[in-house]
């Protein structure tokens, strides 16, 4: 019979081809997949599992091998043949194997079913073949079962019926494996076997080998079926039953994450425990994958607000468990009020710690974002760096020097990382960076124009009196580039360290490009520079998969769950803010700034230049807008990403600010002042070789000049994409030279990255290599710490608060 099983599971041959597809080497996974093709097509051509007409001619020239009438057993040669067993009836082929006694189990088990078949029979005449086909399949797959429960777990409802006519108890009658008819149907999803049960009788409190009841197998099946056995008087009785696991209907609705069950139990004011089998937290750790347990979590929270702060067997909590990463966003996010992120388990170790121990990079770059203690240590002293030095994992120990591990720290015997990872040389280097930062400044071979500009611009402001600084206003400009977006927001956190407090107190003015935009409204919305980090990871895993273009859907759910359905570009008022975008109405496109702000002039004037009313622009859309880059999402109102005109819009920022003063003077107000212009790049991917191209585009002359042709064609188009959404090169020197030419100190950070990373790259240890290589470019350009005389007086004029961060950029461009 185990071999029969094994047949049944013929059609999922082709997932495992792509199974060992995957496995397979480079050189030989075509010949391998071949053969394997050629192997099942061979198993599959006969259709072996399809119950069909056989021709009454060619069974004669079988060898019948016993005295049966109505399942019999053939054979097609005397030796080494194939057998068949045969319902002589209608001359059906039930079943092919050239094992004997498969065949002839099979056939002893269809015939004491000769009850349920003539009943079949009878009932359903024209459909006979395809349930009979059913009932074969049931009856390979179980064995000890008996008229009654094959009919509930083929779903036969009018053979339920007929059999229990003479038999009534036959409802209730359990199997020689220990199931019950209700159970079998339920488990089945055959829901007019379980309403025609219930009418006869069948109860939902009868207990299996297993100690579950048709309720605990409705939990974790179908709502639909549940409804139906909450109708059965005996339903309550039910509902709170345990089982031989410990587990209640509602712990096996949880496991099995189906929402639906778990509400409608809820709702008929079922226990939420304590089990016998574990807590509810432990239940939600250990279901099924599914977009569906953030609601599950929200429903037990109503009924049992404390159950995910519960102790799982008296030592950790929920986040000390493997969790979905979408589910642990949820908890972390949305209910974060609610937990502590830093608790610790009977060993001392918090959630990240016991992440990293488990090398869960999604789910420690999750607690990272979130705010989790890079640095406390368990009972012994060991902290996540401990942890990831001594196992050798580069990936982890490179992030959380990048979230602010600390690489002085020591454990009880007196071991800081450096000591526990010894023995790794690449984790030494990357351990000994932070340990040992360079600690002279090294000549940088610049523009020697430029820099001589900026000197005097610093000098300048460093002249000015108080009042004259308390009028300047400090720019920053957020370049795109998709998940690269990363790389921005890593270069202000490593600022924001050196400050000591936020860095985005000292800008009144951002401009940002698709993903910048993004960061750009985040910030001027006041989220914190961790909280877009979530974000940008949380588009990640929930945004980039699948094929190109993505889900506009997810990407809007995301953008409106951030900035709200309704909150418009005039709700913005802490900093001011542009986002740009390109309309693609006409050819050629047009660039579209959306601002918070408008002209100090008529409504006709603002039009006439462009300045929408900002009251009139929703946050979300206006982001939407901005990074609808093509190719990886849908044009949105005629508005595709920003970046196809300016991916760096600084000098749109420097412009629009231009133009802003000309209508202050026009309308006689005070003008603003810039202060100092900051520009964040996304990182520079390493120049690509082309080779030698000759760009012949004519009628080809061969097969081989048709191919250099078509890689000459990939190249220029790749050249074009580079060229149209450049940032870097060029546009810095013009937007520099205008700063310099007004007197005004401009820096830029665009770290060189080690290899070139898309912009909808979603693996982890790719975005961590994005991460290490800005922060390492950081490192080694701010060579001097931060001066004392900055981490004094913070509450100060905005003059000094200027002049703080003028210092730090200063140092980290020097």
């Amino acid at each position: 019979m185990k071999k029969l099983k094994k047949l049944l599971k013929r059609r999922t041959m082709l997932s495992i081809l792509k199974k060992v597809r995957d496995v397979a080497a480079t050189q030989n996974c075509g010949a391998v997949v071949s053969a394997c093709g050629r192997a099942v097509s061979a198993v599959l051509s006969s259709k072996p599992e399809k119950v069909e007409a056989i021709n009454a001619s060619k069974l004669r020239t079988f060898k019948k091998c016993d005295d049966f009438y109505t399942f019999a057993l053939y054979v097609d040669k005397p030796r080494d043949g194939t057998y068949y067993v045969v319902y002589l009836p209608r001359t059906l082929k039930i079943w092919r194997t050239r094992e004997h006694d498969e065949a002839e189990s099979l056939r002893d088990q269809l015939n004491s079913l000769k009850l349920l078949v003539n009943i079949l029979e009878k009932i359903s005449s024209k459909l006979f073949e395809a349930e009979l086909e059913q009932l074969r399949d049931s009856v390979i797959k179980n064995p000890k079962f008996n008229d009654i429960h094959h009919a509930a777990a083929c779903n036969f409802p009018k053979v339920i019926v007929a059999l229990c006519k003479n038999r009534p108890s036959m409802v209730n009658e359990v199997s020689l494996d220990g199931y019950y008819p209700l159970h079998i149907a339920v488990k089945n999803d055959a829901k007019e076997a379980v309403q025609v049960l219930l009418n006869l009788g069948a109860h939902t409190t009868e207990q299996d080998c297993h100690f579950r009841n048709a309720v605990h197998y409705g939990a974790e099946n179908n709502i639909e079926i549940l409804k139906l056995l909450a109708g059965a008087e005996d339903f309550w009785d039910a509902v709170d039953v345990i089982d031989k696991d410990g587990l209640s209907p509602l712990c096996l609705a949880i496991r099995s994450a189906k929402a639906k069950c778990v509400e409608f139990l809820l709702d008929a004011d079922c226990s939420t425990g304590p089990f016998p089998g574990g807590s509810l937290a432990v239940m939600v750790a250990v279901a099924v994958s599914s977009p569906d347990l953030p609601k599950i979590v929200d429903l037990l929270l109503i009924r049992a607000p404390q159950f995910l702060v519960e102790e799982i067997d008296g030592s950790s909590t929920i986040l000390h468990e493997k969790l979905e990463v979408k589910l642990l966003y949820h908890i972390l996010g949305d209910l974060g009020d609610v937990i502590n992120i830093n608790v610790r388990n009977n060993l001392g170790q918090t959630p990240l710690y016991c992440a990293i121990a488990r090398n869960d990079l999604s789910q420690s770059f999750t607690f990272l974002t979130h705010n989790a203690d890079v640095n406390i240590a368990d009972y012994d002293g060991n902290t996540p760096l401990h942890v990831s030095s001594k196992d050798g994992n580069v990936t982890l120990v490179k992030l959380l020097l990048c979230f602010g591990a600390s690489v002085q720290l020591k454990n009880s015997r007196g071991e800081t990382a450096l000591v526990v990872g010894r023995s790794n040389t690449e984790i030494m280097e990357c351990l000994k960076l932070f340990a040992y930062p360079p600690s002279t400044i090294r000549p940088v071979l610049g523009n020697v124009l430029s820099d001589l500009m900026q000197e005097r611009a610093i000098e300048e402001r460093d002249r000015m009196t108080p009042e004259q600084r308390q009028r300047l206003v400090n720019v920053i400009s957020f370049d795109g580039g998709g998940i690269r977006g990363l790389v921005l927001l890593q270069i202000l956190m490593h600022i924001e360290k050196l400050l000591g407090h936020s860095v985005m107190k000292h800008f009144q003015w951002l401009c940002g490009t698709s993903t910048g935009a993004v960061i750009a409204l985040g910030l001027t919305k006041g989220y914190s520079l961790k909280h877009c980090q979530s974000l940008y990871l949380r588009m990640k895993d929930e945004l980039f998969g699948g094929r190109r273009p993505y889900s506009e859907k997810v990407i809007e759910g995301i953008l409106c769950e951030n900035f709200g359905e309704k909150t418009t570009m005039a709700q913005l008022t802490s900093k001011k803010v542009i986002v740009t975008a390109s309309c693609v109405r006409r050819n050629p496109p047009q660039l579209k700034l959306f601002r918070n702000y408008t002209l100090p002039v008529s409504k006709a004037e603002n039009e006439a230049l462009g300045f929408d009313d900002p009251c009139e622009n929703l946050i979300w859309k206006c982001a939407r807008y901005s990074s609808a880059a093509p190719m990886f999402f849908t044009p949105k109102d005629n508005f595709v990403d920003g970046g196809l005109i300016s991916n760096n819009p600084t000098l749109d920022l420097m412009s629009d600010i231009h133009t802003y003063n000309a209508a202050c003077m026009k309308a006689e107000k005070e003008t603003v002042h810039i202060g100092c212009i900051v520009s964040l790049g996304t990182g520079q991917a390493p120049p690509e070789e082309l080779g030698s191209m000759r760009w012949n585009f004519g009628l080809p002359g061969g097969f081989a000049e048709g191919v250099s042709m078509f890689e000459d064609l990939i190249s220029l188009k790749n050249l074009l994409v580079e060229q149209v959404t450049v940032s870097n090169g060029p546009c810095v020197t013009r937007a520099r030279s205008w700063a310099h030419d007004q007197s005004i100190p401009f820096f830029r950070f665009s770290p060189p990255l080690a290899s070139h990373v898309e912009l909808d790259e979603n693996r982890n240890e790719v975005i961590v290599g994005l991460l290490w290589d800005t922060e390492v470019k950081m490192i080694k350009d701010a060579v001097n710490k931060l001066q004392t005389e900055l981490q004094d007086e913070l509450d100060e004029l905005s003059s000094i608060l200027w002049h703080q961060i003028t210092t730090i950029l200063i140092r980290l461009k020097s």
